[in-house]
C-alpha cells in the first residue's frame, strides 16, 4: 500500500493534525462519507490507525482488535473490492449481448445474468480470501455489506438484503430475513427458529465448539502476507469465544476439547512442503494451507460411526482412568497478547502408545493390521514413530520422540483406527507419562 495511504512513525504527526481526504484511495473516502452519514464521530481503519513500522505499537493495537470489532457500531465491508482503490459503490455489468444460433437473421437478445445469493457473493469475495478479515466479521454486532453494487446489512438476529432492479437502479426494496446465520459468535437457534443464548439449554456449549472446528476449516484457507500472523488474527475473536465458553484457549485449541481439537488432519491439496515451524507441533497454525476435521467420528454402541461430542479429559475432570488423561495444557505467549503468537506451549498426559512398524513404500503396521496415517509432513522411514490412543474416539496421534528431552514428543500425523473397539490396539501397551510440544 503507498505510504501516504498509511501511517508511519515519520508521518505521525503529519496523520494527528490532518488527514486530507483528497489524498485518500476511493474505498477510505466512501467509507468516511458513510460515517458521516450515519452520524458516527470515528471510524477505524487499520493502515491509518496502527503504525505501520512499528512493531510495538503493532503488537499492542493487535492485542486490541477483537474490543475494536465487537464493540463498533458497524462495520462497512467493501466486500467487492480487491484493493482500496475498488471503492464501496460497485457497479456491476447487468446483460451479456449474445447473438441467435440462426446467423442469417442477425438477431440479438439481452439476458440478465443469473444473480448469486449475497452470502455466495460474500464467501466468494477477496474479502473472505484474506485471513485478518475473519475475525472482523465474527465479532462485528453490525456489518454492511456492498456485494456488487448492492448494500446488505447483518446482525445477530438476521439481516436486510438489497435488491437491484432490472433496469440497473438500485431499488428502495429491501427484504428483512431471520435465518441461521454462519458466524460463530450469532445466537444458537433451537428448532422453530428461536433465539436462544447459552445460558438457556446446556447443548449450546457443544454447538460453540462445533461452530469453532468449524471455523478453523475456514480459516485456514484463508490467505497471510506474514504467516507468523495466525495466532494474532484470531486474537480477538478467541478471547470474546473464551468468555462464551468459560474455558480456556491454547494454541488454537479449548482445554475443555483438546481431544477433539488434536484431531485436525491436513488438507489433501496442501504441499508437503507447507508445514513451518510456528506455534506447537500439534496445534493446526503449523500447516499453512486447508485443514479439517473430517476423520473426527466416535464408534457408538451399536458399532457406527457418529460425530464425536466435546470430551473433557483434563485435571478438572478429576476422572484419572480416563486415558488419554492431561495433567496440564500450557503457553507462553511472544509478548503482552497471550492468544498472540506463541514462544512454547506444552500438553501434559498420561497415554498409552505403540510402535508404529514400517513395511514398505507408504506403508506401516500395527501387527498386522495396516495404518493409515495422514502425515503432516513427509516421514523418515529411518525414525521411529508411535500412535498415541486418544480413547474412544477412532483416531490415534502419530508422534515421534524429540532428540534432546526424555519422554517428550512432536506430533507428525494422524491415523485411523480400523478396529470397531479403538481400545483393543492398545490393551497390551504401558501407560505412561508425556509431554507433548
Amino acid at each position: 500500500m503507498p505510504k501516504h495511504f498509511t501511517t508511519r512513525s515519520d508521518t505521525l504527526q503529519d496523520r494527528l493534525a490532518k488527514i486530507p481526504l483528497k489524498r485518500l484511495p476511493k474505498t477510505f473516502n466512501e467509507a468516511i462519507k458513510i460515517t458521516r452519514k450515519l452520524g458516527l464521530r470515528y471510524i477505524w481503519i487499520d493502515s491509518l490507525c496502527i503504525i505501520q513500522d512499528s512493531l510495538d505499537d503493532w503488537r499492542q493495537e493487535s492485542a486490541l482488535m477483537g474490543k475494536v470489532y465487537s464493540h463498533c457500531f458497524c462495520m462497512l465491508a467493501a466486500v467487492s473490492s480487491s484493493n482500496c482503490h475498488g471503492g464501496l459503490f460497485q457497479t456491476p455489468t447487468l446483460y451479456s449481448v449474445l447473438r441467435e444460433r440462426d446467423e442469417n437473421d442477425g438477431k440479438i437478445v439481452l439476458l440478465k445474468p443469473t444473480a448469486r445469493s449475497w452470502r455466495d457473493s460474500l464467501l466468494e469475495s477477496p474479502l473472505s480470501r484474506r485471513g485478518w478479515t475473519l475475525q472482523e466479521r465474527e465479532l462485528s454486532p453490525r456489518i454492511l455489506h456492498f456485494v456488487d453494487g448492492v448494500m446488505h446489512f447483518e446482525c445477530r438476529q438476521g439481516f436486510g438484503e438489497g435488491k437491484r432492479s432490472f433496469d440497473g437502479y438500485y431499488s428502495d426494496e429491501a427484504r428483512a430475513k431471520t435465518a441461521r446465520t454462519i458466524r460463530c459468535m450469532d445466537p444458537i437457534l433451537a428448532r422453530g427458529g428461536k433465539v436462544q443464548w447459552l445460558e438457556s439449554t446446556a447443548a449450546i456449549p457443544e454447538e460453540r465448539y462445533n461452530r469453532w472446528l468449524r471455523m478453523v476449516e475456514g480459516y485456514s484457507q484463508r490467505k497471510l502476507s506474514v504467516l507468523s500472523d495466525k495466532f494474532p488474527a484470531v486474537s480477538g475473536l478467541a478471547a470474546e469465544y473464551s468468555y462464551l465458553l468459560k474455558d480456556d484457549y491454547i494454541a488454537g485449541l479449548w482445554r475443555k476439547d483438546l481431544i477433539r481439537g488434536l484431531c485436525w488432519r491436513k488438507g489433501t491439496k496442501t504441499p508437503r512442503s507447507l508445514v513451518i515451524d510456528y506455534g506447537p507441533s500439534w496445534s493446526w497454525a503449523k500447516i499453512v494451507g486447508p485443514v479439517d476435521y473430517g476423520l473426527l467420528q466416535v464408534i457408538d454402541n451399536d458399532g457406527k460411526e457418529v460425530n464425536v461430542a466435546p470430551i473433557d479429559c483434563s485435571s478438572g475432570n478429576q476422572n484419572h482412568q480416563i486415558l488419554p488423561f492431561i495433567y496440564d495444557a500450557c503457553t507462553e505467549p511472544e509478548g503482552t497478547d497471550p492468544n498472540g503468537t506463541l514462544t512454547f506451549a506444552l500438553i501434559r498426559m498420561r497415554v498409552k502408545m505403540i510402535k508404529l512398524v514400517f513395511q514398505q513404500r507408504t506403508t506401516w503396521r500395527v501387527g498386522n493390521e495396516i495404518v493409515e496415517v495422514v502425515w503432516d509432513d513427509k516421514p523418515n522411514e529411518f525414525r521411529s514413530y508411535y500412535l498415541l490412543s486418544l480413547g474412544k474416539v477412532n483416531l490415534g496421534l502419530v508422534v515421534t520422540q524429540t532428540e534432546s528431552q526424555k519422554d517428550t514428543y512432536e506430533r507428525v500425523g494422524i491415523a485411523r483406527i480400523t478396529e470397531k473397539d479403538p481400545g483393543t490396539w492398545f490393551s497390551n501397551s504401558v501407560t505412561q507419562d508425556i509431554s507433548l510440544i
